[in-house]
């Protein structure tokens, strides 16, 4: 054999198997990738359904408290025992003032840290006649308080619909000097209190009137 033909036999590398081997590399690394992708796919695919639960789970809890959210309705009611004339003014020297509570709600209210608040400091529940008294007898001598009706509230619980009426006083005068209707819108009285539903939603009114969600009141124990 010639030198040349030599030469050129050895510079003849067979390659089929490297190019087997390479095809087989190529593919394992294509499996993995796509092995690797089903994988993320399916795990956030898993945690947005376990999201989906949890809002859901969320959503079905509030509407089942909003089902029995109560509303308490405070007003004060001022009952004369002459009409009003034309021009809305009205000459009687009797009326009877009633503070009352009604709840609006669907779910009944428990009651909870009661105020009575009258002129700026609290009072007992069935006090405010005694105070109204106290308060006038020297400026106005000629003015009565009678006390018509009186309801202690705490640790009360409203019914949906219920109406409470907290407290009624007849008053009667005869000074024609006094503005009576001024008087009577004047009365510094007013309730202060938390209210709750039977799941824990809590509310507090101020003022006796502004009502607003607060977390410092609790549901009372043994009332489910």
């Amino acid at each position: 054999m010639s030198e040349k033909q030599e030469q050129t036999k050895q510079q003849v590398v067979p390659t089929t198997g490297v190019q087997k081997r390479r095809r087989w590399i190529d593919a394992s690394t294509l499996i993995a990738v796509v092995a690797l992708l089903i994988s993320t796919v399916s795990a956030f695919i898993s945690l947005r359904e376990m999201q989906l639960m949890s809002e859901q789970q969320s959503l079905l809890a509030t509407q089942k408290e909003a089902t029995v959210w109560p509303y308490l309705d405070v007003s004060t009611y001022i009952i004369y025992d002459t009409e009003e004339d034309a021009a809305g003014y009205n000459d009687s020297k009797m009326a009877e003032y009633r503070y009352m509570i009604k709840n609006k709600g669907v779910g009944p209210a428990i009651l909870s840290d009661v105020q009575y608040i009258y002129n700026g400091e609290a009072i007992k529940g069935w006090e405010l006649p005694a105070s109204l008294v106290e308060m006038f007898k020297d400026s106005i001598p000629s003015m009565s308080f009678s006390a018509q009706g009186n309801i202690v509230i705490d640790d009360y619980v409203l019914a949906p619909g219920e109406l409470v009426q907290v407290v009624a006083v007849d008053v009667s005068h005869d000074d024609d000097s006094l503005d009576f209707n001024w008087f009577m819108n004047t009365i510094p009285y007013y309730v202060e209190f938390c209210y709750c539903s039977v799941y824990g939603d809590c509310w507090k009114v101020v003022k006796g009137k502004e009502v607003t969600k607060d977390g410092a009141c609790e549901l009372r124990e043994g009332v489910r």
